[in-house]
């Protein structure tokens, strides 16, 4: 390979990385303060009292320490979590690229390692956007700390023993990087806790026959760690306290079917293209082994059927799952529908495991790696749901580590076996589209949400300084795809309400009024009056 070929592939390989983090750049631009950053704001502001915050979270929120690290941001400064969490963003892509492809460094100039760069520079563009998924983990200061900055770090952390299942060369700076990733990201939430812990599990127990010793003692050294940082999170008063505040008087086996069914509803309705994704995938794996037999032909056909039912399902007026909230007199035929349909999904996510489990037993015939990081993925998908899935009424954001590692695996499999798929570029190139047409979509959002935020703060400015005696809060000039903002601007004046944070962060005096307009459509309209 020449020099002009090596300068053509490394440019091909990341100039996708440099045009996202850009973009990156410019939508956190428009970010603001939401919600929890008011109140860490106001609380913290030095060493001493960020960590007092953290113990009083520790007794009414858990032991997670995202809040500390956005505590740790707020005293930098927000332009420093803007470019820094721009930086951890594109962090996140290139580690998928590396997930992938196995190396950061450029080859020849191939078409498929830049189509790759790119669908991986989009890639946050590719998860939901309903439920305020992504706005919740990128665009909000506390969100990130608690989904982008541990997801990230689980990525470099668990790298040991992905590229061990892999058959891979583990590069010698990730050998002290990797440990140090590893114990920050169980620690600073607890889902990326459990999916951490399940992946290591199920990765040992296809390492534990072809590793040294050696490896072995490091590889469950990392595992104690985990479970330790998962027992200290399952001890902490506050995650009860948490639980039995948002659950209410309900009975446990009321308050557990109620959140389940908040969870799982969501899931199959409205962000069933990622479920459908996965089958077909186990589908098409399924279909690359050497001998299929009845069980491979029931899974596939089982898979194809759930592929086509939740799209259909509308438009052919079938029985579909309802979610608590709007349950009224159901017919025993719509309860005993919603009853199988349940099952059904279960199942359905039950048998793409087992199918990836029964690709990874066979030896890849062209002579590749290991299978076996498919189904670990799996479980870690899955194990970081185990908490919001029935502990709370989850919000949107507690299913990002499940979209984000599904989206990894799908990539993998593209491009380890989308040579066997004809026009295989064709579905990468289009994915890209996706992911272009969704960031102009956050840009969007994050202009009118900024432009809207900095006209609030101007007012709150002008208050303080005794030029109006009212601060008009507008719902209906906010896009809440992309902000919490039916959260953040409540009217609420106790002690830890975000009404009272926002006046102490802006020292607004007390004769100052907070007004509210009623909001005309969305979330905020069934839930505030006008005050």
């Amino acid at each position: 390979m020449n020099e002009g070929q090596k300068n053509s592939g490394r440019f091909l390989n990341y100039a996708p990385f440099l045009i996202s983090l850009v973009f990156w750049l410019v939508i956190y631009s428009y970010t603001f303060l939401q919600g929890d950053d008011y109140r860490f704001s106001v609380n913290g502001g030095s060493f001493p009292r960020i960590w007092n915050e953290y113990l009083d979270y520790y007794t009414y929120g858990g032991a997670r320490m995202g809040n500390l690290l956005a505590g740790l941001f707020l005293m930098a400064g927000m332009r420093v979590w803007q470019v820094t969490t721009a930086l951890a963003a594109t962090g996140i892509s290139l580690a998928f690229f590396y997930y992938v492809r196995g190396t950061l460094r450029p080859g020849s100039a191939d078409r498929r390692s830049a189509l790759l760069a790119c669908v991986c520079a989009v890639f946050p563009g590719l998860l939901p956007m309903s439920s305020r998924l992504f706005s919740d983990a990128f665009l909000w200061l506390d969100g990130s700390a608690n989904y982008v900055y541990p997801f990230l770090l689980m990525l470099v952390g668990f790298l040991p023993f992905y590229n061990s299942l892999r058959g891979r060369s583990l590069p010698k700076a990730f050998h002290w990087i990797s440990p140090v990733c590893f114990v920050a990201a169980a620690l600073l939430h607890e889902q990326v806790t459990t999916m951490l812990l399940g992946m290591c599990v199920a990765a040992l127990c296809y390492l534990k026959k072809d590793r040294t010793k050696k490896e072995l003692v490091y590889f469950g050294v990392l595992t104690a760690l985990c479970a330790g940082a998962l027992v200290f999170m399952l001890t902490a008063p506050g995650a009860y306290f948490r639980m039995e505040q948002e659950n209410g008087e309900q009975s446990e086996k009321a308050a557990f079917l109620h959140n389940f069914m908040s969870y799982f509803v969501p899931l199959v309705n409205e962000e069933w293209p990622w479920l459908i994704a996965m089958g077909l995938t186990a589908v098409f794996l399924l279909s690359r082994r050497s001998g299929h037999g009845k069980l491979g032909a029931f899974l596939q056909l089982y898979l194809c059927f759930g592929a086509l039912l939740t799209p259909l399902s509308w438009s052919m007026r079938f029985p579909m799952l309802t979610l608590p909230a709007e349950e009224t007199q159901s017919s025993r035929f719509q309860q005993t529908a919603e009853a199988a349909l349940i099952c059904y999904w279960i199942l359905y996510l039950l048998l793409i495991f087992a199918a990836l489990l029964m690709f990874a037993q066979e030896k890849d015939p062209g002579g590749g790696g290991s299978r076996a990081y498919l189904p670990v993925l799996y479980v870690g998908m899955w194990a970081s749901q185990a908490i919001p899935a029935v502990a709370t009424a989850s919000s949107g954001r507690a299913r990002m580590p499940l979209y984000a590692l599904a989206l990894l695996m799908i990539f993998c499999v593209l491009w380890d076996y989308g040579g066997a798929v004809r026009r295989a570029g064709l579905l990468q190139g289009a994915l890209v589209l996706i992911g272009i047409v969704s960031f102009a979509c956050i840009a969007r959002g994050a202009v009118i949400n900024g432009t809207a935020a900095a006209d609030i703060e101007r007012q709150m400015l002008e208050a303080r300084q005794g030029e109006r005696s009212t601060v008009l809060i507008d719902y209906n000039r906010f896009d809440w795809t992309f902000c919490n903002v039916t959260y953040i601007f409540k009217p609420d004046k106790r002690p830890r309400s975000y009404e009272t944070a926002i006046r102490k962060y802006y020292g607004l005096p007390d004769s100052v009024k907070i007004q509210y307009t009623k909001a005309k459509a969305g979330r905020g309209a069934a839930v505030y009056e006008l005050k």
